[in-house]
């Protein structure tokens, strides 16, 4: 959906919640996600420090919308390489923007189709604020270990 200069509140949306941290359970990074009241977006925060653009000034890298999907893997070998299955859907799944988030349902029909991000209160397709959008893909089995704070 196109909005011209409006933003996307979620604040009226059943089940929302205020996320000003997120602890993503990618240990290997230790991925963070923090709220900027000043800026309204999330920054992004890895290997113990803030990540930084150096093609944007070196400015913290950000964003106005974070999905976190959750899905299903499978394991190759013990070296970790996997393959995500994102063709499917799945009811693990969330939509952060403006310090709140909602859960979401996500689906995907073949591996050239757009993914859809629906509310689970309503079916509704999301609507996107302007700005950069983070999507991450958690596996299935962590799922339990990521935390909203």
């Amino acid at each position: 959906m196109i909005r011209k200069n409006k933003e996307f509140d979620l604040s009226n949306e059943p089940n929302v919640y205020d996320v000003k941290e997120v602890d993503l359970p990618f240990y290997h990074n230790g991925s963070k996600l923090f709220y900027n009241e000043e800026t309204r977006m999330y920054e992004y925060y890895e290997y113990g420090k803030f990540h930084v653009d150096p093609l944007d000034d070196n400015k913290v890298t950000s964003f106005k919308n974070v999905i976190i999907q959750g899905d299903p893997f499978y394991q190759y070998d013990e070296n970790g390489y996997m393959i995500y299955y994102i063709v499917g859907s799945s009811t693990q799944g969330w939509y952060l923007t403006n310090g709140q988030a909602i859960p979401i349902n996500w689906s995907k029909k073949d591996e050239t189709a757009n993914t859809i991000f629906t509310k689970v209160s309503d079916g509704e397709e999301i609507t996107l604020n302007t700005g950069k959008t983070y999507i991450a893909i958690v596996p299935q089995d962590s799922w339990q270990d990521m935390e909203f704070k």
